[in-house]
C-alpha cells in the first residue's frame, strides 16, 4: 500500500511542473531570448557592474524586463539595439560559490533593431 501511495505522490509531483520547469532542470536548452537597447546598472558577485536587461518565455513582449548577469559567449552587445537571440544554456558543473552555473552560447541573432527614442 505505501508503495502504491509513494508512486501517486511522484506522479502528482511530475504533474504539477510545467514543461519551462521541466526544461530548465536540464542539463542543456535552447531558448529565445530578447536584449533591451540599454544595459542596467546592477550588482554582481564582487562589485557594481552593467548587465543587460533580459525578456524570456512569458516576459516577450511585455514590459517587464530583467536583470541578466552572465555573459553570452559569441555575442558582440552594440548600445543602442535591441535584440532577439536564440541562446543555448548549459548547465555547468563544480562552480565556485560566487559564479554562475550555467554558460550562455549565441546561436542565432533573429533580430537587431535600432532603439526608437
Amino acid at each position: 500500500m505505501k508503495k502504491y501511495l509513494l508512486i501517486s505522490f511522484l506522479f502528482l509531483i511530475c504533474l504539477s511542473c510545467s514543461q519551462e520547469e521541466i526544461i530548465k532542470k536540464e542539463e542543456s536548452y535552447v531558448f529565445e531570448m530578447r536584449l533591451k537597447d540599454t544595459k542596467a546598472n546592477c550588482w554582481g558577485p564582487e562589485c557594481q557592474t552593467e548587465c543587460y536587461l533580459v525578456q524570456e518565455g512569458d516576459m516577450i513582449g511585455s514590459q517587464e524586463w530583467r536583470y541578466f548577469y552572465d555573459q553570452i559567449e559569441g555575442f558582440t552587445y552594440e548600445k543602442g539595439n535591441r535584440y532577439s537571440l536564440i541562446v543555448r544554456r548549459d548547465r555547468l558543473h563544480h562552480q565556485l560559490m560566487d559564479t554562475s552555473h550555467f554558460k550562455y552560447t549565441l546561436i542565432e541573432v533573429l533580430t537587431k533593431v535600432p532603439a526608437v527614442n
